[in-house]
């Protein structure tokens, strides 16, 4: 063996579950850290990279393929590529992932930057085939359909809704908004404010909370701050709807907090345009013609399930690691995992967003940042 044979590093291989925030950022840290060391491969089962984005998707998904672009992460992916199962091979300690077309690939280190929301939330409702025109999911936006023009009905009043609904206002001849439960709308937030503060405890304050759970369960609930903000949110409610009526069904009987909050102002605005109609009573069923509530047929020629997303943990396929044990079944009742990144009994399986993630109402970047260092 020569001297530059015994000098160059062994390469692991490494194969990266999906081309959304957190593959590309795991595909830059390979790149920049390790690139003598680690190669890898990016499968994303969609036709582009982007993932989960805001209703104004364009601007969000224009900046992530900018950053794949200018540090040359593109050539890593294969698009349109849905891994179907993967499993440990005890014998030579690697990953074979299974791939949709039923090529096989193999590496050292699995992981997975699939996240847990790219899986439909689909409603559990009575005749839901039967419904003969275009069925939309704004988990999986089909843009080959045009609702210009169309009468649309959407289900759902939450986070995915609340960004919908203003978007598509113009757009539509009119829309029906199927509301089960509302939403408390806030202001909108993280705008710039020099003068702004964030509150910083004590190392006193840390060790009571630690000491007396008591004492910090106060702090969540039936304090003044919970009380002014959500007397807060309800008169700038108010002042949107001016409709007494309106104000009832659509500001929640339950404390602000309790449910995601939304910065979505607009939702609130397009609710009472002339094209657009809430309707409050239950959803009975579907027809071929469109939704039956509260015993009338509402007509439409485009159905829009704004249901969100399938948040469960477990994978989307088998992963099957030690002993035969298939993640899917080890996480039926109880997920778990270290820091939300490694699982016992599955060697060199990684993964983003995972169970024991500290995750808030606020960004998700500052873990995504954190699990790829």
């Amino acid at each position: 063996m020569s001297a530059q044979q015994q000098k160059k590093p062994r390469q692991i291989r490494c194969t990266i579950i999906g081309a959304e925030v957190s593959g590309i950022l795991m595909a830059y840290k390979l790149k920049r850290h390790l690139n003598d060391y680690v190669t890898f491969k990016i499968f994303e089962k969609s036709p582009d990279l982007g993932g989960t984005c805001y209703a104004s998707s364009d601007e969000i998904q224009g900046y992530l393929k900018g950053v794949a672009k200018h540090f040359d992460l593109e050539r890593y992916i294969s698009s349109n590529t849905k891994v179907v199962s993967a499993r440990w091979s005890k014998e030579d300690s690697t990953w074979t992932v299974e791939l949709e077309d039923g090529s096989l690939v193999t590496s050292e280190i699995l992981v997975n930057a699939g996240g847990i929301l790219n899986h439909p939330q689909i409603p559990n409702i009575e005749g839901l085939s039967d419904f003969s025109g275009p069925l939309l999911h704004t988990a999986s936006w089909d843009y080959s359909i045009d609702l210009r023009g169309k009468r649309v009905g959407v289900i759902g009043a939450g986070a995915s809704s609340i960004q919908l609904v203003p978007s598509i206002q113009p757009l539509v001849q009119d829309m029906k908004v199927f509301i089960r439960t509302p939403s408390w709308i806030a202001p909108p937030v993280a705008l710039p404010d020099p003068d702004a503060t964030n509150y910083t405890y004590s190392t006193e304050e840390k060790a009571i909370f630690e000491a007396n759970k008591e004492i910090y369960l106060d702090t969540r609930k039936g304090f003044p701050e919970q009380k002014r903000t959500r007397a807060m949110f309800e008169s700038r409610m108010k002042q949107l709807i001016p409709d007494q009526d309106l104000q009832k069904k659509l500001i929640p009987p339950f404390e602000a907090g309790c449910r995601r909050i939304n910065p979505g102002e607009g939702f609130l605005t397009a609710l009472q345009k002339p094209n657009v109609e809430p309707v409050f009573d239950l959803i009975e069923r579907m027809t071929r013609a469109g939704i039956v509530a509260g015993g009338k047929e509402y007509p439409a020629d485009v159905l829009v399930a704004a249901t969100g997303f399938n948040t469960t943990f477990r994978p989307r396929f088998p992963i099957i690691g030690r002993n035969g044990v298939n993640l899917q079944d080890a996480w039926q009742e109880h997920p778990e995992s270290y820091l939300g990144l490694g699982v016992a009994g599955f060697p060199n399986y990684l993964i983003f967003l995972g169970p024991n993630t500290p995750i808030s109402n606020g960004s998700l970047m500052g873990s995504v940042e954190a699990t790829a260092d």
